[in-house]
Protein backbone atom coordinates (compact mmCIF):
# COMPACT_ATOMS: atom_id res chain seq x y z
CA UNK A 1 0.00 0.00 0.00
CA UNK A 2 0.99 3.16 -1.00
CA UNK A 3 1.53 5.94 2.00
CA UNK A 4 -1.35 8.59 2.06
CA UNK A 5 -0.04 11.71 1.73
CA UNK A 6 -2.36 13.64 4.18
CA UNK A 7 -1.46 11.99 6.80
CA UNK A 8 2.39 12.58 6.57
CA UNK A 9 3.09 15.45 8.64
CA UNK A 10 6.97 15.31 9.77
CA UNK A 11 10.13 14.48 7.44
CA UNK A 12 11.47 12.80 10.73
CA UNK A 13 10.47 10.86 13.24
CA UNK A 14 8.52 12.18 16.33
CA UNK A 15 10.11 12.01 19.76
CA UNK A 16 6.78 12.19 21.64
CA UNK A 17 3.04 13.02 21.47
CA UNK A 18 1.39 14.15 24.53
CA UNK A 19 -1.95 15.46 25.71
CA UNK A 20 -3.32 18.73 27.11
CA UNK A 21 -6.32 18.05 29.04
CA UNK A 22 -6.63 21.71 30.09
CA UNK A 23 -7.29 23.19 26.78
CA UNK A 24 -8.00 19.77 24.47
CA UNK A 25 -4.48 19.76 22.70
CA UNK A 26 -1.56 17.05 21.41
CA UNK A 27 1.03 18.18 20.72
CA UNK A 28 3.97 16.47 18.94
CA UNK A 29 7.81 17.05 19.08
CA UNK A 30 9.71 16.22 16.44
CA UNK A 31 13.81 17.80 15.63
CA UNK A 32 14.06 21.23 16.69
CA UNK A 33 9.74 22.05 16.83
CA UNK A 34 6.66 21.51 18.17
CA UNK A 35 3.32 21.28 16.69
CA UNK A 36 0.01 21.93 18.38
CA UNK A 37 -3.40 19.53 17.11
CA UNK A 38 -6.75 20.47 18.06
CA UNK A 39 -8.38 17.19 19.48
CA UNK A 40 -11.73 18.01 18.34
CA UNK A 41 -10.71 18.30 14.34
CA UNK A 42 -7.02 16.43 14.58
CA UNK A 43 -5.57 19.53 12.44
CA UNK A 44 -2.63 21.30 12.96
CA UNK A 45 -3.20 24.63 13.95
CA UNK A 46 -0.21 26.20 15.76
CA UNK A 47 3.57 25.01 14.94
CA UNK A 48 6.64 26.53 17.45
CA UNK A 49 9.04 26.88 14.77
CA UNK A 50 12.59 26.26 16.21
CA UNK A 51 11.93 26.38 19.01
CA UNK A 52 14.69 24.10 20.88
CA UNK A 53 17.91 24.82 19.46
CA UNK A 54 18.93 21.44 18.91
CA UNK A 55 17.30 18.36 18.41
CA UNK A 56 14.39 17.50 20.88
CA UNK A 57 14.95 14.46 22.33
CA UNK A 58 12.48 14.49 25.82
CA UNK A 59 9.37 16.60 26.79
CA UNK A 60 6.37 17.02 29.48
CA UNK A 61 4.12 19.37 29.75
CA UNK A 62 3.14 21.51 33.86
CA UNK A 63 0.39 20.51 35.46
CA UNK A 64 -1.49 23.78 34.21
CA UNK A 65 -0.95 23.12 30.86
CA UNK A 66 0.61 26.42 29.69
CA UNK A 67 4.37 25.48 29.88
CA UNK A 68 6.24 22.84 27.74
CA UNK A 69 9.35 21.42 29.30
CA UNK A 70 11.47 20.50 26.67
CA UNK A 71 14.74 18.28 27.00
CA UNK A 72 17.51 18.53 24.12
CA UNK A 73 20.52 16.65 22.56
CA UNK A 74 23.12 19.26 24.37
CA UNK A 75 21.37 18.34 27.49
CA UNK A 76 19.47 21.83 28.09
CA UNK A 77 16.29 21.58 29.58
CA UNK A 78 14.20 24.94 29.43
CA UNK A 79 10.44 25.51 30.00
CA UNK A 80 8.69 27.18 27.14
CA UNK A 81 4.85 28.93 26.68
CA UNK A 82 2.77 26.56 24.65
CA UNK A 83 0.85 29.74 23.22
CA UNK A 84 3.63 31.08 21.44
CA UNK A 85 6.80 28.81 22.03
CA UNK A 86 8.13 32.05 24.68
CA UNK A 87 11.24 31.16 26.38
CA UNK A 88 9.82 30.89 29.92
CA UNK A 89 13.00 28.96 31.91
CA UNK A 90 16.28 27.62 31.14
CA UNK A 91 17.29 24.78 34.03
CA UNK A 92 20.62 23.16 34.81
CA UNK A 93 21.94 21.36 32.08
CA UNK A 94 23.14 17.77 32.06
CA UNK A 95 26.43 16.72 30.05
CA UNK A 96 24.52 13.95 27.70
CA UNK A 97 21.39 14.47 25.83
CA UNK A 98 18.19 14.29 27.79
CA UNK A 99 16.48 10.89 28.05
CA UNK A 100 13.37 11.61 30.21
CA UNK A 101 11.44 14.67 31.84
CA UNK A 102 8.83 14.66 34.32
CA UNK A 103 6.81 17.26 36.85
CA UNK A 104 5.83 16.85 40.21
CA UNK A 105 2.04 17.58 40.32
CA UNK A 106 1.48 19.97 42.66
CA UNK A 107 4.85 21.22 43.30
CA UNK A 108 7.61 23.25 41.51
CA UNK A 109 9.74 20.29 40.52
CA UNK A 110 10.96 19.00 37.38
CA UNK A 111 13.03 15.90 36.92
CA UNK A 112 15.52 15.56 34.74
CA UNK A 113 17.38 12.23 33.46
CA UNK A 114 20.05 11.82 30.72
CA UNK A 115 22.22 9.57 28.57
CA UNK A 116 25.42 9.18 31.59
CA UNK A 117 23.13 8.29 34.22
CA UNK A 118 22.36 11.79 35.90
CA UNK A 119 19.25 12.80 37.54
CA UNK A 120 18.42 15.83 38.48
CA UNK A 121 15.59 17.75 40.40
CA UNK A 122 15.40 21.23 39.74
CA UNK A 123 13.38 23.99 41.39
CA UNK A 124 11.36 26.67 39.49
CA UNK A 125 9.53 28.75 41.83
CA UNK A 126 9.19 31.82 39.75
CA UNK A 127 10.66 33.77 42.82
CA UNK A 128 14.37 33.77 41.37
CA UNK A 129 15.73 31.54 38.79
CA UNK A 130 15.49 27.80 38.64
CA UNK A 131 18.22 25.63 40.60
CA UNK A 132 19.33 22.48 41.32
CA UNK A 133 17.60 20.95 44.46
CA UNK A 134 19.39 17.37 44.14
CA UNK A 135 21.20 15.64 41.55
CA UNK A 136 22.30 11.97 41.55
CA UNK A 137 24.56 9.02 39.50
CA UNK A 138 23.01 6.16 40.41
CA UNK A 139 22.87 4.50 37.39
CA UNK A 140 25.97 3.00 35.23
CA UNK A 141 24.47 3.90 31.91
CA UNK A 142 21.52 5.78 30.50
CA UNK A 143 18.58 6.29 31.72
CA UNK A 144 16.15 5.25 29.13
CA UNK A 145 12.40 5.86 30.94
CA UNK A 146 11.29 7.73 34.25
CA UNK A 147 8.01 8.07 36.27
CA UNK A 148 6.27 9.79 39.16
CA UNK A 149 3.94 8.24 41.51
CA UNK A 150 2.11 11.24 43.31
CA UNK A 151 -0.05 8.94 45.93
CA UNK A 152 3.85 6.99 46.93
CA UNK A 153 5.36 10.12 46.82
CA UNK A 154 8.07 7.97 44.58
CA UNK A 155 10.12 8.40 41.30
CA UNK A 156 10.89 5.42 38.91
CA UNK A 157 13.74 5.08 36.75
CA UNK A 158 15.29 2.21 34.46
CA UNK A 159 18.15 2.37 32.61
CA UNK A 160 20.45 0.95 29.59
CA UNK A 161 22.02 -0.50 32.98
CA UNK A 162 19.08 -3.12 32.99
CA UNK A 163 18.46 -1.53 36.65
CA UNK A 164 15.70 0.01 37.87
CA UNK A 165 15.95 2.63 41.09
CA UNK A 166 13.58 4.31 42.80
CA UNK A 167 13.70 7.57 45.07
CA UNK A 168 11.67 9.14 47.61
CA UNK A 169 10.61 12.12 45.77
CA UNK A 170 11.44 14.77 48.77
CA UNK A 171 14.93 13.89 48.96
CA UNK A 172 15.77 11.87 45.64
CA UNK A 173 17.49 9.40 48.12
CA UNK A 174 17.27 6.06 46.94
CA UNK A 175 14.73 3.76 48.44
CA UNK A 176 15.89 0.16 49.52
Amino acid sequence: DDWDEEWLTETAGLTDALYNPVVGEFYTCSQNHVRAWSAGTGAVFKMLPEVACNEITACCLAENGRKIFLGDSSGRVAAHSVNNGELLAEYEPHQKDISCLETLPGSQKIFSASWDGMLKMQIDDRARKPYVKVECKHHEDGVTCMSVSVPLMLLATGGSDTQVLVYDLKSLKLER
